[in-house]
């Protein structure tokens, strides 16, 4: 009788403990929703935040509809559109997490544009910082970057690294960060003297571009897009929006590459 008993109360705290998990994780995605409810969701990794906020802007005055942007690392956006996130369209810095989101809706993905890697260094350097060289200027400090482990910025940067063939004497001198605008904003603060991001980033936080990483270290960087809400009128005309020259013109003043771009 008393196994019965105990057994039932630890039940019963294993329900407690299934429904705080579920309702922390449905807070985190309405915190991240704003407050007035727009005419559609778009749901974009960190490094996109600036030129899609600009773009919804420009949108929303020519078409009157009003769009939010939701940041985050691509590998937790879609997770949260596959646990029902009220998403619109999703735009992941790889292909990877845009599949995922896409295959249950029998969807593909949308090629939109690309990025560049870069070194990035909290201060001046003296001449160009290769990646061969960082194991060694990086003295007692650590190297941001976007978490190897499921953040696209990361992935890329651990396999450029890896084809430099300086993996092995950097993996665990890491500053890992949960999105590529934390890992930049950690060489921004002088918690880590080089980081590696997207060039774009390093444009926003105003860094010292150390070093250009060739695109050949590394899988071609794009963004793809899916068409989360078929029904959503608003979606689907932001959609082409982005894809117009105007917006094609507008990503690429924001350093970009585009179809526009000569060196795409």
């Amino acid at each position: 009788m008393v196994i019965l008993t105990k057994l039932k109360s630890l039940r019963a705290m294993l329900q407690r403990l299934v429904a705080s998990f579920a309702l922390v994780a449905l807070a985190s995605i309405c915190l991240a929703l704003p407050a007035r409810a727009a005419d559609a969701n778009v749901f974009v990794a960190a490094s996109l935040i600036d030129v899609l906020e600009k773009l919804a802007v420009k949108f929303e005055q020519s078409s009157g509809r009003e769009v939010a942007i939701i940041p985050g690392a691509s590998s937790t956006l879609s997770k949260q559109v596959l646990a029902g996130a009220p998403a619109d369209i999703f735009i992941s810095a790889d292909r990877f997490n845009a599949d995922l989101v896409a295959k249950p809706r029998a969807v593909h993905p949308v090629e939109l544009f690309g990025n560049r890697l870069v070194i990035v260094a909290f201060g001046a350097t003296t001449g160009e910082v290769e990646l061969a060289d960082l194991p060694g200027v990086l003295g007692d400090s650590r190297l941001a970057v976007g978490d190897p482990t499921h953040v696209p910025a990361g992935i890329y940067a651990k396999e450029a690294l890896e084809n430099a063939g300086v993996w092995g004497a950097l993996q665990n001198r890491l500053a890992p960060a949960g999105d590529v605008r934390a890992a930049t904003a950690f060489v921004a603060r002088g918690a880590a003297k080089f980081g590696i991001v997207y060039a774009t980033d390093a444009v926003f936080e105003s860094l010292t571009i150390a070093g250009e990483i060739d695109e050949s270290f590394h899988t071609p960087i794009r963004y793809w897009s899916v068409l989360v809400s078929l029904d959503n009128e608003t979606a689907d005309m932001f959609w082409s929006y982005i894809l117009s020259f105007e917006g094609q013109s507008l990503l690429e003043g924001e350093g970009f590459l585009t179809t526009m771009s000569p060196d795409d």
